[in-house]
């Protein structure tokens, strides 16, 4: 065999190698793609979650808020969840012009907003998940009932955590950068191997 040949037969073996390569790249992407569905209420979920009284004004609540860091609060006494108030709910409960680009129409009126019960504007009943249901199951209820978050139940309906859209994002985001780490690994080893 010549050495024109010889190159030839090299490179259809190469092609073969980089086009089993890919394939394999492919089905390991798409694997771990489907893994992500796979991952539980409880491995995502905000373990940290901040109660408030039914009976708590809207101020006190926002307080908690922000010493907390936090978008949602649960609702409830005696560990027994009543309802869940989020950042948007208090937005729309309070007067407008409590917002700092409405202050020159600011009237004593409008603080009395900030005094109204939460148990007025909290989204009731919650909607829950199990510590065992998949992200599958929990990204078809969010989006089947329109809502953004769920509090994460126990086998005993006891509120253990609280899961929302960010919770979901975070995990798409990560498995995103993960699997375009392994595409962009693929493509690199692939283009060393036709180099040589």
């Amino acid at each position: 065999m010549n050495e024109q040949g010889t190159d030839n037969q090299e490179k259809s073996e190469l092609t073969a190698l980089t086009s089993e390569h890919k394939e394999k790249a492919a089905e390991d992407t798409t694997a771990k793609n489907n893994d992500i569905f796979t991952l539980t209420a409880g491995d995502i979920m905000d373990r940290q979650t901040i109660w408030a009284s039914p009976e708590d004004s809207i101020e006190a609540v926002i307080e908690l808020m922000d010493l907390h860091n936090t978008g949602y609060v649960i609702i409830g006494n005696e560990g027994v969840c009543q309802g869940i108030i989020s950042r948007s709910n208090i937005a729309e409960a309070i007067s407008p012009f409590l917002k700092p680009e409405f202050a020159q129409w600011h009237r004593p009126l409008d603080d009395s907003s900030l005094h109204i019960k939460i148990k007025w504007f909290m989204t009731a009943p919650v909607q829950t998940v199990g510590l065992f249901e998949t992200l599958d199951e929990i990204v078809t209820k969010m989006c089947s009932l329109g809502i953004r978050s769920l509090a994460v139940v126990n086998a005993d309906e006891k509120v253990v955590g609280i899961i929302n859209v960010f919770n979901v994002f975070k995990i798409l985001l990560k498995k995103s950068e993960n699997t375009r780490v392994i595409d962009e690994s693929s493509e690199s080893q692939t283009l060393v191997r036709q180099s040589t």
